[in-house]
């Protein structure tokens, strides 16, 4: 009888309690361990450890946190970016970390219907995307044409040109759909990449 049981006043039968045999198969009885509880347990503890030792903490609270650093533009000077990012109340790792270990995340198991069409935003502005090149082949960076120094505007001025293949103008195999920085041989495989 366990502590609920007695808690509640409840009671074996007496027939069923003072049986001998009964009794006797109880004693007899091995108790079994939960084994495969404890070693789940354990690899999950470990991970844990491995993943902040990895990765380390991410912030703590149940609030959004601001997270900034320096990143390379497509002007290829560095430039001070900020996001926010959802706090872990559990004090553990970042939610990125959480899902590059393999955590479920819902908009990743199912389609959404905002997510969709935001993704849909990003890939039509993708596509209008082609090769900067810097004028003194010292880079190359994939960017719209409005973040890329304007092709003819004044030749001896500009530090960069845009170059995005057309029909008159196509790339391998009378392709259109580029140019990709690094990927298109004939414009920037002689100068640097960035990002």
């Amino acid at each position: 009888m366990g502590l609920v049981g007695r808690l509640f006043g409840r009671s074996f039968r007496k027939s069923v309690a003072q049986d001998t045999n009964v009794r006797e198969q109880l004693d007899d009885m091995e108790d079994y361990r939960p084994m495969f509880t404890y070693w789940v347990t354990t690899v999950q503890i470990l991970v844990l450890f491995i993943s902040i030792v990895c990765y380390g903490f991410g912030p703590f609270g149940i609030d959004m946190q601001t997270r900034s650093g320096q990143v390379l533009v497509t002007s290829l000077s560095l430039q001070q970016v900020d996001y926010m990012e959802p706090a872990n109340f559990w004090f553990g790792p970042r939610a990125n970390d959480l899902i590059h270990l393999g955590a479920k995340f819902a908009p990743c198991m199912r389609v959404d219907t905002k997510i969709k069409k935001e993704i849909d935003k990003i890939q039509a502005k993708e596509r209008e995307t082609a090769c900067c090149i810097r004028n003194d082949d010292s880079g190359c960076v994939q960017s719209s044409q409005a973040d890329c120094s304007l092709r003819g505007l004044r030749p001896t001025k500009t530090i960069s040109t845009w170059k995005k293949w057309t029909m008159g103008d196509a790339g391998p195999g009378g392709r259109i759909s580029g140019s990709v920085c690094g990927l298109d041989p004939n414009e920037c495989s002689p100068v640097r990449m960035a990002g």
